[in-house]
């Protein structure tokens, strides 16, 4: 029934789509689109992606050489691109390898701060366009990055490990599912806990290296929109990237189709940007990101199976 339903929204809305857009003026821009800048792209989203590889490998440290950690960070993203809700990021369990608490402890972690970066700046964005009174988006945002904080400092010190333990206490924990939920997973909380202490100071890398890789993607981004003659705010962009980044993580279709190229050209006519171009840089980007997964996705998964009988990289720096 889910699946169904998936389809009969993704075509919809990829139908809606195609209807809102006259197609011989976005296919100009699509003929005059200069292969430097399409190339600039993509060297700075993998530069991005090689950051988020490096934030798996503070994560599970020695377990795995590079190429292992970079086939695991390039499956988990691949799988998350091709399911509703990106429930895919977790496809890694499938592989036996990676059936350990530290590759779901990468996950998790690389998610929540994506998931946070997302609405941060998203909501920069958001507050900026509105044009409100400049003392009251200060203060949302020092908000914003208070909680921020305040969550980071919890998580490194167990937070979930005692809430854990108050469950099996039948202490004071939310009652009926989520205490049900918390017993369920026993131990788990325990052993991401650990990890995370055992990752000292550097599991403060991990947002600040979230942080870089961000701004990486938003000029990125910045730069091919300027390709196709769009001219965007940083503000702007960070809002679409908010709405997009959500809608993948919300929707029952893979990536959002259609829903997200829908939506974003409906906010960003609002701010004079024709939908032509808009649409012609919507198809691009959707065909470039997913290349930009599976090329390496399938790099990685070739050099693992050239060296399928690796030990454990127990010396790896």
């Amino acid at each position: 029934m889910k699946k169904s339903v998936s389809v009969v929204l993704g075509v919809g809305f990829v139908a809606l789509f195609v209807s809102m857009v006259d197609w011989k003026g976005a296919a100009h821009f699509l003929r005059v689109l200069a292969p430097s800048r399409v190339a600039l792209y993509s060297a700075l989203i993998l530069i991005a992606y090689g950051i988020g590889c490096a934030r798996y490998r503070l994560i599970v440290g020695n377990r795995y050489s590079w190429r292992k950690t970079g086939y695991l960070y390039f499956l988990s993203k691949t799988g998350g691109s091709l399911t509703p809700g990106r429930i895919g990021d977790f496809s890694p369990f499938l592989v036996e390898t990676y059936r350990h608490k530290e590759v779901l402890l990468a996950i998790l972690l690389d998610k929540i701060i994506e998931f946070y970066l997302l609405l941060f700046f998203g909501f920069i964005g958001f507050l900026a366009l509105r044009n409100l009174p400049a003392p009251l988006p200060l203060a949302l945002i020092l908000l914003f990055s208070a909680v921020t904080l305040v969550f980071l400092s919890l998580n490194r010190n167990g937070f979930w490990k005692r809430l854990d333990d108050s469950a099996q206490r039948g202490g004071t924990v939310p009652p009926g599912l989520m205490k049900r939920l918390l017993m369920k997973f026993t131990g788990m909380a325990e052993k991401a806990s650990f990890e995370i202490r055992r990752m000292g100071p550097r599991y403060y890398l991990l947002p600040a290296l979230a942080v870089v890789s961000y701004c990486i993607s938003l000029i990125a981004v910045m730069l091919l929109l300027k390709a196709f003659s769009i001219t965007m705010s940083p503000f702007l962009i960070a809002e679409t990237i908010a709405v997009s980044g959500l809608i993948m993580i919300l929707s029952l279709v893979p990536s959002g189709l259609g829903i997200s190229e829908v939506t974003l050209l409906l906010i960003v006519e609002q701010y004079g940007v024709a939908r032509e171009p808009f649409a012609a840089y919507c198809l691009t980007t959707r065909f470039l990101n997913l290349a930009l997964l599976f090329v390496p996705y399938l790099a990685f998964g070739f050099l693992n199976r050239k060296a399928k009988d690796e030990p454990p990289c127990e010396s790896c720096s």
